[in-house]
């Protein structure tokens, strides 16, 4: 296969990027083209096979983002770095190192977290490794048969049949981001590592800020239903019209004021009017109490 042949694409069959609908823009292949695996066994390929771009904030180069699949939007970013070269920066990512680099380098393995089953931070089951990238793999363990996705920094890279396979495409990924920023020539590397120094204590920054930011909710969220159960509490302790607890408490009271508390021989009712109105009044006290309560007890629920 020539290194200007494409692996067909696994949903619509395009050989070819700018061929594809945006629906199978997938990363069915080596590369972020798709382009043939055999093209990372060829040192002498040095066309590039992808490009990224990064922007100037204040002074200070963010990172590198990835222009995208179509060779109009790299070339759309391309331009615009030869229009305004003190903002935006574009550099080329190769399927083999060029001619010059003379030995391979061996890239780290990653290093996976045990499976995960759902919690604050995902919703699925899942598995994390950290490096220069945060890559994570998920998946849904209640499901017979399920796809596992894999995401680079959230997002989204491919979706593999197996576990083994997904996090081989993650490796493949991250092996392939890390040789595109080595030095291709014997001169000081040090600008190329220091890039990566930066790119990785960024990523570790986002990752902490991210988990400052759940702590937070996760406090708020204890504080809210501490306080709803305290809400809850007060409600309960509130009295109730005929709950067994109010009618003697009105009678203590009648009686301390001198009301004729003779009743209905049928009925709980007062039969000299001025105590039944007084037990009326008594009723009608303690369900505006419960009314205006009201809103908070469906807050609380």
């Amino acid at each position: 296969m020539s290194k200007n042949e494409y692996m067909p694409c696994g949903g619509c069959g395009a050989p070819s990027p700018d061929q594809r609908c945006l629906g199978c823009l997938h990363n069915f292949g080596a590369g972020s083209w798709n382009l043939a695996a055999t093209l990372f066994s060829s040192p002498s390929d040095a066309e590039p096979v992808a490009w990224q771009w990064r922007q100037s904030y204040a002074g200070t180069w963010g990172y590198w983002n990835d222009c995208g699949l179509l060779p109009t939007d790299q070339q759309k970013w391309i331009d615009l770095a030869k229009k305004l070269p003190n903002e935006v920066q574009v550099r080329p990512l190769y399927a083999a190192p060029p001619a010059a680099v003379q030995e391979p380098v061996a890239v780290k393995a990653l290093e996976w977290s045990d499976p995960a089953e759902p919690n604050e931070t995902c919703r699925y089951n899942h598995v994390i490794a950290k490096a220069v990238f945060v890559y994570s793999i998920e998946w849904k363990a209640w499901k017979k048969y399920d796809a596992f996705t894999v995401y680079r920094d959230g997002e989204f890279l491919d979706s593999l049949a197996t576990l083994d396979d997904a996090k081989a495409a993650a490796q493949a990924d991250y092996e392939s981001r890390i040789r595109s920023a080595l030095s291709t020539s014997t001169s000081d590397p040090a600008p190329e590592i220091a890039e990566l120094e930066w790119q990785l204590d960024h990523q570790h920054t986002l990752h902490d800020n991210l988990n400052r930011k759940n702590e937070g909710h996760r406090a708020k969220l204890s504080l809210a239903e501490d306080e709803i159960a305290a809400l809850r509490a007060e409600i309960e302790r509130l009295p109730a019209v005929c709950d067994g607890k109010e009618q003697y408490a009105f009678e203590a009271w009648a009686k301390s004021e001198g009301f004729d508390m003779h009743e209905h021989p049928l009925f709980y009712r007062f039969m000299d009017h001025k105590t039944n109105a007084a037990r009326q009044a008594w009723k009608a006290a303690i369900r505006y109490c419960a009314t205006t309560l009201a809103p908070q007890q469906e807050e609380a629920k």
